[in-house]
C-alpha cells in the first residue's frame, strides 16, 4: 500500500499525496493496519552481516563489522524561529509569539496575480507550514527562492537583462542550478495533493528544508475580494519555519551602528542555515554538501557564536571513519555524495 510520501529529495524537493494518509503510521506505538495485517509494523531486529559481504570503501577489502547501536551524538535539527504574517502573528498565544516574527508578507507582482508571491523576510534555511482547503485531487505547487527578478536583473518578452530568469517581481532561481541532480527537473519544489477535508489540511515537508527567503505557490489564485477562483484551492494559512542544528547561541554583538549590526545578523543566519545536521556550503542552490575546507574556514567563527563541541565531535568522526587505510587521505566532502 503507497504511502502519502510519493516521493523525497534532498535538492529537487518532496512530492505529498494526502489522499494516501495513513492515521499513526509514524507513532512510537507503531502503526496496525486496518486493510493488510502484512503492512502493520513489527519491532525491528540487530542481524550480523552476511559472511560473503565486505567493506571495499577505503581501497582494501575487509569484513563488514557487526552493527553496534549508539545514540545520536549530536544535537537534533529542530525549529528555531517562525515567520508569520502580521494576521496570523496576532492570533498567536505569547508562548508562540516568543519564537515567531511578524515578517511574512505577500509580494505579488500586479502583473503577475496567478504566480502569488511572499517575503519571508529572512534568508534563512527551513520550509512552509501550509493549511488549505479544497476538493480532494485538488494540487498546488510550492517554489522556493533567495531572490526576485528585479528591473536591473529580468526576462520577459525575449528580452534578457542582467542574468535574469523571469518577469520583475518573480521568483529569480536560475543561480540555484541543477548540475547534482543531474538535470533531473526542478530544484526546491514541492507539490501537494489534498485529500479533500471540508476543516482544512495542515502540511508541511517531512524529508527536504530549502534556503530561500521568497516562496511562490500556484493553484491558490483568488479574485477582487480575495476569494478562491473557481478550480483554485483555498490558502487559509501560510508559516515559514527556520531550522537548524540545536547548538544554541552562545554569544551576541550589538553596535550603535544599525549597518554593523545587519552584518553581525547575516552571519549568524548563514551559520544557523548551513548548520543542519552536517556543516554546508549552502543550503539553497544544488550543492549544500559537507566541504571540509568551507567548514575549515567559518569553523572558528562559528564557535564564538554556538556551542559546537558535539556536533562537530560527530562530524570529525565522520571524516575520520572515511580517511583511506592505505594512504592516510582524507575525503574533501564528508559524507561523500556521489552524482
Amino acid at each position: 500500500m503507497p504511502g502519502p510520501i510519493v516521493w523525497a529529495d534532498n535538492y529537487r524537493g518532496e512530492t505529498y499525496d494526502a489522499r494516501r494518509s495513513r492515521l499513526g503510521w509514524n507513532m512510537v506505538a507503531g502503526y496496525t493496519s486496518t486493510i493488510d495485517p502484512a503492512l502493520t509494523w513489527v519491532p525491528v531486529g540487530i542481524a550480523d552481516p552476511p559472511a560473503d559481504r565486505t567493506d571495499t570503501f577505503r581501497g582494501a577489502s575487509a569484513p563488514l563489522s557487526a552493527p553496534r547501536m549508539v545514540g545520536q551524538l549530536e544535537p537534533p535539527v529542530r525549529e528555531i524561529q517562525r515567520f508569520a504574517t502580521a494576521e496570523r502573528y496576532a492570533e498567536m498565544t505569547p508562548e508562540q509569539q516568543a519564537g515567531a516574527t511578524p515578517t511574512l508578507r505577500e509580494v505579488t507582482p500586479e502583473a503577475h496575480p496567478h504566480r502569488r508571491t511572499w517575503d519571508t523576510g529572512q534568508n534563512k534555511a527551513g520550509f512552509l507550514e501550509i493549511t488549505v482547503r479544497g476538493e480532494p485531487g485538488q494540487r498546488i505547487n510550492i517554489r522556493h527562492a533567495e531572490w526576485l527578478n528585479t528591473e536591473s536583473a529580468f526576462s520577459e518578452g525575449g528580452i534578457t537583462v542582467g542574468g535574469g530568469d523571469g518577469p520583475i517581481g518573480t521568483l529569480y532561481r536560475a543561480a540555484l542550478r541543477h548540475n547534482w541532480v543531474g538535470g533531473r527537473g526542478e530544484i526546491a519544489n514541492y507539490t501537494y495533493t489534498l485529500r479533500g477535508d471540508p476543516e482544512g489540511e495542515t502540511w508541511t515537508s517531512r524529508f527536504h528544508f530549502q534556503g530561500y527567503q521568497f516562496f511562490e505557490i500556484s493553484g491558490i489564485e483568488v479574485d477582487a475580494n480575495g476569494d478562491p477562483l473557481p478550480g483554485q484551492v483555498e490558502l487559509i494559512s501560510v508559516e515559514s519555519i527556520a531550522v537548524s542544528s540545536d547548538n544554541g547561541l552562545t554569544s551576541s554583538f550589538e553596535t550603535s551602528n544599525p549597518l554593523v549590526n545587519q552584518l553581525y545578523s547575516n552571519i549568524v543566519w548563514s551559520i544557523l542555515g548551513n548548520h543542519v545536521s552536517v556543516p554546508t556550503d549552502c543550503p539553497n542552490r544544488d550543492e549544500r554538501l559537507a566541504w571540509t575546507g568551507d567548514a575549515q574556514i567559518i569553523a572558528r567563527t562559528a564557535a564564538y557564536t554556538q556551542n559546537l563541541s558535539a556536533m562537530y565531535s560527530r562530524w570529525m568522526r565522520d571524516i575520520r571513519a572515511y580517511q583511506g587505510t592505505q594512504t592516510g587521505f582524507y575525503e574533501g566532502l564528508v559524507p561523500v555524495v556521489a552524482h
